[in-house]
């Protein structure tokens, strides 16, 4: 998880962050400072790895294989990676895992692991949640990762938001490092501004990115969506949703409030949520 890097490429400079954001923004009630922001949200992004046998693995020296992108989340007292339902496909679920702190371990998840049946007509059912809570008990530093999901953005449009950031582990820049036996996790932020024209799907909004991807999108879905929007007076960040598909130009993303529908139903005992 150390080696986990953030590209820049497309990523606000932090002098254009402080002009936009002023000195900092909130970001579930701790200031952040601009420059730092697209750092600390970063980390609410991990790689859903599959443990996998070595005559399998994608990877020669490591028993696993990477399936994009996942959000962790702490929903009340429970600990929740959330993904798309179709990165899954062909995948046995009971070896979707994520990494301890260094990358050297595979935690494989415990408790509920809950889906529903997609629909033709919309991307609302292309999800999938893992219960990571007992692996978090046991291992703590497990928990910097995960997302308290306190409260919900006022709303989603482009009047409303300031600016965007989106992250996902891009298939084709991830890689591996041999001597230390490692998955090299590559991170990628995208800085995105709301299309004035959405869709029909009220479950869903658009985005377009600030500088076309110049990769292939493919494992970007899962990742995370923050905005940031001006509340009482400063910037305040949210979690806005979760990226289903991608575009080298644009993002399909699903609203937050629909993931956290989704949680609730399948983890209704989760105090405080």
């Amino acid at each position: 998880m150390d080696e986990q890097a953030t590209r820049g490429r497309t990523e606000l400079k932090s002098t254009m962050m402080d002009t936009l954001l002023g000195t900092s923004a909130v970001l579930n009630g701790v200031a952040i400072p601009a420059r730092s922001l697209g750092e600390a949200l970063s980390r609410h992004c991990l790689s859903v790895v599959i443990h996998s046998d070595y005559a399998n693995s994608e990877f020669p020296v490591l028993p696993a294989y990477l399936r994009g992108s996942g959000i962790p989340i702490l929903l009340g007292d429970r600990y929740i990676l959330v993904c798309t339902k179709h990165q899954l496909q062909g995948v046995d679920l009971e070896r979707v895992s994520m990494f301890a702190e260094g990358g050297e371990r595979l935690i494989s998840s415990g408790g509920v692991r809950s889906f529903v049946e997609p629909d033709p007509d919309s991307d609302y059912r292309d999800i999938a949640a893992f219960d990571f809570t007992e692996p978090c008990r046991d291992i703590p530093e497990l928990r910097r990762w995960f997302f308290r999901l306190s409260e919900l953005p006022p709303e989603i449009s482009a009047e409303a938001n300031m600016i965007g950031l989106a992250f996902g582990f891009p298939t084709k820049e991830q890689s591996i490092n041999s001597e230390e036996r490692k998955i090299v996790f590559s991170r990628r932020q995208m800085v995105f501004n709301l299309d004035h024209q959405q869709g029909s799907d009220r479950a869903m909004f658009t985005v377009r990115l600030h500088e076309m991807l110049p990769i292939d999108p493919d494992g970007v879905s899962g990742g995370p969506a923050f905005v940031v929007q001006m509340v009482d007076g400063g910037p305040k960040v949210y979690l806005a949703g979760m990226v289903t598909r991608a575009g080298r130009k644009s993002l399909y993303i699903m609203k937050i409030e629909i993931v956290l529908g989704f949680l609730r139903s399948v983890f209704p005992s989760s105090p405080g949520s």
